[in-house]
């Protein structure tokens, strides 16, 4: 009954465990979900749309800078003080208005002779970071024939994008042209909740932002933030997903995402969720060990009694017949002989038919074999060889009641040899954990035939033939222990043998013998 009740017991909890499974893995899925489409694809649509948006403005302000370089270059416009004269002035601002007009950028210019003066330009006046030609950005473009593009500090929070270009002509030095495009005129207007982009030069100084981003007090973003790409940060009390774009001239583009409200709320429902399984697991499996007790227990009630009416239907009525025409004869011959038989079968029965005890100890139930075999032994005198081999040890093991009767009496009835002596032995012994009896006769064995039925009726686990000794006991074991217990059949050394395996337990209770009346 044991295995059957852990075999029970596992297939309840299977069934009851499979919804609580089934919830959690319901969550992990929702909060993978949430997580992918709110953070991480949130994240980066804003942060690839802003690093598109850019990227084609720096490829645009190089093809305008390549554009406006080539018309000054063609108009033989001189970058001199000639510039003064009115006609030549608008003819020169008409060229590179033109050509900046034609363009959809937020684009400041500015145009200044060999030594930096300002000849045109979108403002009267350069910018201050751009007025000293010996410093900065206008000392690397002095350096350099070719352009040189990067952010450059205009105030103390301000950094602007600026291309420059040299314009020689001649192998002379003419003046310089600048485009420039505002910081904050590079992200896009109207922000994505719960996203912040920040747009950054090389060493992560704040060009231009959308929404407050962690930065400190002189406008670079924190060190935690700058060394992720698709990671976590915490900051103060805020904790950021953060991933970022590198484009040409050190062109940073950073997505930052708040989610530690988000966390909060997965830890939040996580906790509930554990909560919620920690109150119903106990449940479940104190329901399911109840359940799996009380349904084991009527299985065990209503097997144990279909069983017992098997094995007492068994009992076979021509040996009950044979049994009371022996105690008659014995009576007239000898009375104290008779006796014995009569006290004998009022044993058997009386223990045959006490329904109150199934599993007993492997001594009563010996005991009860052994009036068997002495009604046997009036019965057939001398023609009755029966031995016995038992282990100390397994006196006191627990095994099904009346487990014995109808092997031996299978031997008893098929097991003589050819000189008509019935030669049966038992023999009991512990094997490991396993309890194993087995039962020999020097009869003529089992036919081909009927070995062959027991095969199929081990493979069928479904009795197919009119004997049902054997196979009844074979499944009561079963039901009782698990798959691998039960009953084989085998011959060797001019013998065959019926073994019995079934674990080995050490019986509890009282005494239930045979012998008392």
């Amino acid at each position: 009954m044991y295995n059957f009740q852990d075999e029970l017991r596992r297939a309840l909890l299977k069934y009851a465990l499979l919804p609580a499974i089934l919830l959690a893995l319901i969550s992990l899925l929702l909060i993978v979900y949430s997580w992918h489409h709110y953070v991480l694809t949130g994240n980066y649509t804003a942060r690839q749309g802003a690093a598109e948006r850019i990227e084609r403005m720096l490829v645009d302000s190089d093809e305008i800078m390549k554009q406006l370089e080539n018309r000054i270059n063609a108009s033989a416009l001189p970058l001199t003080g000639q510039v003064q004269d009115v006609e030549a002035r608008a003819a020169l601002y008409g060229v590179v208005y033109e050509t900046v007009n034609q363009s959809s950028l937020p684009l400041e210019f500015y145009l200044t002779d060999a030594e930096g003066n300002l000849l045109l330009g979108s403002r009267r006046q350069l910018p201050l970071p751009l007025q000293d030609r010996n410093w900065g950005f206008m000392e690397r473009l002095r350096q350099r024939q070719e352009p040189v593009a990067e952010f450059v500090r205009m105030g103390e929070r301000q950094q602007d994008f600026v291309r420059g270009k040299a314009l020689y002509k001649n192998n002379e030095l003419q003046g310089y042209l600048l485009l420039a495009i505002a910081g904050e005129n590079m992200l896009a207007q109207g922000q994505k909740p719960g996203i912040k982009l920040a747009v950054t030069d090389a060493y992560y100084n704040q060009a231009a932002a959308q929404g407050s981003v962690p930065v400190d007090g002189q406008g670079k973003l924190l060190p935690l933030v700058c060394g992720l790409n698709g990671g976590l940060a915490e900051v103060e009390q805020e904790v950021y997903y953060v991933t970022q774009s590198h484009l040409p001239y050190g062109v940073r583009v950073l997505a930052i995402t708040p989610v530690r409200s988000l966390l909060v709320r997965y830890f939040m429902g996580g906790m509930l969720l554990l909560i919620l399984l920690a109150v119903l697991l106990p449940v479940i499996f104190w329901s399911v060990q109840r359940e799996s007790r009380l349904r084991a227990q009527t299985v065990e009630k209503l097997t144990s009694k279909a069983e017992m009416r098997e094995l007492v239907s068994q009992f076979n009525p021509h040996f009950l017949f044979n049994t009371l025409e022996n105690i008659k004869y014995m009576v007239k011959l000898n009375p104290a002989a008779a006796v014995k038989m009569v006290m004998a079968l009022s044993a058997l029965l009386r223990y045959s038919i006490n329904n109150s005890v199934q599993q007993v100890r492997l001594a009563d139930d010996l005991d009860y074999v052994h009036r068997y075999l002495e009604i046997q032994q009036y019965r057939f005198g001398k023609r009755l060889d029966f031995t016995e081999e038992i282990d100390s040890e397994v006196w006191e093991a627990e095994i099904p009641k009346l487990l014995f009767q109808p092997v031996l009496e299978n031997a008893i009835k098929y097991g003589a040899d050819k000189s008509g002596i019935k030669h049966v032995h038992l023999s009991i012994s512990r094997q490991g954990e396993n309890l194993q009896v087995a039962v020999c006769d020097k009869g003529p064995g089992f036919s081909t035939e009927a070995l062959a039925d027991w095969q199929r009726m081990m493979q069928m686990e479904e009795n197919i033939t009119e004997h049902t000794g054997l196979f009844n006991i074979h499944r009561r074991i079963q039901l009782l222990y698990g798959r691998d217990y039960g009953v084989s059949i085998r011959e060797e050394a001019g013998q065959n043998c019926v073994t019995i395996c079934l674990p080995y337990q050490r019986a509890k209770g009282e005494k239930d013998s045979c012998c008392a009346l």
